[in-house]
């Protein structure tokens, strides 16, 4: 049963309220409107199929009181309950509307997982709804199936950036997956795909977790008078974990990575952070911000840096900057980037 608990600054409980047709919720976001208010989107379980999961938005007042709540599924077969996914992660899109992002199957008999995207308002009008991935493709005879999973989500004006993980499997054989890479793409205002693409860090394990931007405005040129503002500057973030032998050069590790591309998703710089031990994350536990001064934090764990290596995960808060004279725990790598197919 899911529930929201609102706190004061200091961490005393002003209202808390259950919701027992939520599964779980992974995302909030207060409105910034007028009406005021939450919403949070999540997983809930369907009455008629007990193994089959819903896209759950909700809505509430500013007393968590429910508005509405709204069962998505995108594109995908509309009229067939057997569709199985969830919500991940949701941000406020625009004055009175929010996107939000996760995955859904579309129930065949090979089922694939694909990125679901949905923009809806406080009264879970749903706006925009599709799905974006591959599906089952045959390659020299044998049926690969690619899942996509959207697990964070930003937007630079109109346009959203979405960030998770990409993962090709072999149909009908229990190995390990082909890969699982970063992805990251971008759709304009009306659902259209600008660029899809997959990035690889030494062909092992790579989960992306979180996404975000940050806006460098240049100085104006001084041509005219008055001066004419230049366009801004707009870096995408995208941190998460990231198997690798960088920091311990005979065991496999998990490390956080940060992966720093331009709007149209070409490779500025990819760096990984990390030590002996497992630093990776997991989605629930990882966050990434700018912070005032342009800097980036990355909220993970750690068992590196306590006191009880490998026994224990702590908090591994991380702070980038742009130019330090010494760098700690930081390795910058290279990173391998291709474009996805897509329609």
């Amino acid at each position: 049963m899911a529930f929201i608990l609102k706190t004061s600054v200091a961490g005393n409980a002003l209202s808390f309220k259950r919701y027992p047709d939520i599964r779980v919720l992974n995302s909030i976001v207060s409105d910034q409107s007028e009406e005021g208010g939450y919403v949070a989107v999540g997983i809930g379980q369907r009455e008629k199929l007990s193994d089959s999961t819903g896209a759950i938005m909700l809505s509430t007042d500013f007393d968590l009181v429910p508005r509405c709540a709204k069962d998505v599924r995108g594109s995908l077969l509309w009229n067939n309950e057997d569709t199985s996914g969830g919500f991940t992660s949701v941000i406020q899109y625009d004055r009175d509307t929010f996107a939000m992002v996760g995955s859904m199957s579309d129930g065949q008999i090979q089922p694939s997982q694909n990125v679901l995207v949905t923009i809806a308002n406080t009264q879970c009008e749903i706006l925009l709804s599709r799905h974006y991935g591959q599906g089952v493709e045959a390659e020299n005879g044998q049926e690969y199936r690619y899942d996509e999973t959207g697990t964070s989500i930003t937007v630079v004006g109109k346009h959203l950036f979405i960030a998770g993980v990409t993962q090709k499997s072999t149909v009908g054989v229990c190995t390990d997956p082909v890969f699982r890479d970063i992805l990251l793409f971008r759709i304009n205002r009306v659902g259209n795909v600008m660029f899809m693409k997959q990035y690889d860090h030494d062909g092992k394990e790579d989960i992306a977790y979180a996404v975000t931007k940050r806006n460098r405005r240049t100085r104006p040129v001084l041509t005219s008078f008055p001066p004419k503002p230049t366009r801004p500057r707009v870096d995408i973030f995208i941190a998460g974990s990231s198997v690798s032998k960088s920091f311990n050069g005979k065991v496999e590790n998990d490390d956080v990575f940060l992966l720093n591309t331009n709007m149209w998703g070409n490779i500025k710089s990819f760096e990984i952070f990390g030590g002996a031990w497992d630093d990776g994350a997991y989605q629930a536990n990882m966050d990434l911000e700018i912070t005032p001064d342009s800097n980036v934090l990355i909220q993970a764990n750690t068992k590196s840096f306590t006191s009880k290596q490998a026994t224990d995960q702590y908090t591994f808060l991380i702070e980038r900057y742009d130019s330090i004279l010494k760098q700690c725990y930081d390795l910058n790598l290279n990173l391998k980037c291709w474009p996805i197919p897509f329609s």
